[in-house]
């Protein structure tokens, strides 16, 4: 009896030591499925949303159309979502995206939502970020830099004489032994890399901060929150013009209560290469 006992016991503990770890497995396999759908969703908004966003670009005049381009994310985005019809749907999931940065050549914005009052009642409204140059400053100059084929032109400020100069760096170097730190590659890749994507971060930090002041207000129980851009794969490649979407917190249909998060940077030029690639293969 007490052998028959036992083992009653022994299975008892083994199915409740495999039953957790069946269940996780069958969860971890359910949400690389969603993942994956997902992944090509966001994957489909981002390049319609890069097909609107240079109207010119002859590497001399660049035109970006920063409401477009975010327009078509959203477009593309509800659509490959199925609420493309569905007004609440749209609301609902526009709820996990806090942000859209814009990344242009000399500049960055953002396109977010903030509570206006109307007629007595708060609603969150578009509203897109001032423009942020990409600066540094040291030893009484302003530094603002660029990405893309236009990495090696510099504007500088300078605090004493209340006057901007701006050129190639090598040429400004020639001019000023001010800006003779500029003359190393090295030294100004890793200062003009760093100053954008900080600046990058920094900006979308405070975005996120009042996002997550409204969700308090508004009684949500999410809180967003920044990745480190430093360890994203994408932030080597974060050095022409582009977005930079978060979607965050999506749930996903499991027994654990999992979200769907994604944080890219995918780079307008970059895709229009790629576009050009696949043409050519067609022809």
């Amino acid at each position: 009896m007490k052998l028959v006992d036992y083992g009653i016991l022994f299975w008892a503990l083994v199915a409740t030591l495999l039953l957790p770890l069946q269940l996780a497995q069958r969860e971890w396999i359910v949400y690389g499925q969603y993942e994956r759908q997902y992944h090509k969703k966001m994957d489909n908004a981002i390049d319609d949303a890069l097909f609107y966003m240079v109207e010119q670009d002859d590497f001399k005049n660049i035109k970006i159309n920063r409401e477009e381009c975010v327009d078509a994310f959203y477009r593309s985005f509800y659509g490959n979502f199925g609420f493309m019809r569905n007004p609440m749907g749209q609301k609902r999931i526009k709820q996990h995206l806090p942000m859209i940065s814009v990344i242009e050549l000399n500049r960055m914005s953002i396109a977010y939502r903030k509570p206006v009052q109307k007629e007595g009642e708060w609603q969150l409204e578009e509203y897109w970020s001032p423009y942020y140059s990409y600066q540094y400053e040291e030893n009484g100059y302003q530094y603002e830099f660029s990405v893309g084929n236009l990495s090696d032109w510099v504007r500088i400020y300078s605090l004493e004489k209340k006057e901007w100069v701006e050129g190639l760096r090598f040429d400004l170097v020639n001019k000023n032994k001010d800006f003779s730190w500029m003359r190393d590659d090295e030294s100004f890749e890793q200062i003009r890399r760093h100053t954008v994507i900080e600046t990058i971060k920094k900006k979308m930090q405070e975005v996120i901060n009042r996002y997550n002041l409204i969700g308090i207000q508004y009684g949500k129980q999410y809180e967003f929150y920044l990745p480190e851009i430093e360890t994203q794969p994408w932030c080597r490649t974060l050095d022409d013009m582009g977005i930079i979407v978060l979607f965050q917190g999506y749930p996903v249909d499991s027994l654990m209560g999992d979200t769907y998060d994604r944080f890219l940077y995918a780079g307008a030029r970059t895709y229009k290469q790629e576009k050009e690639i696949e043409i050519i293969k067609e022809e």
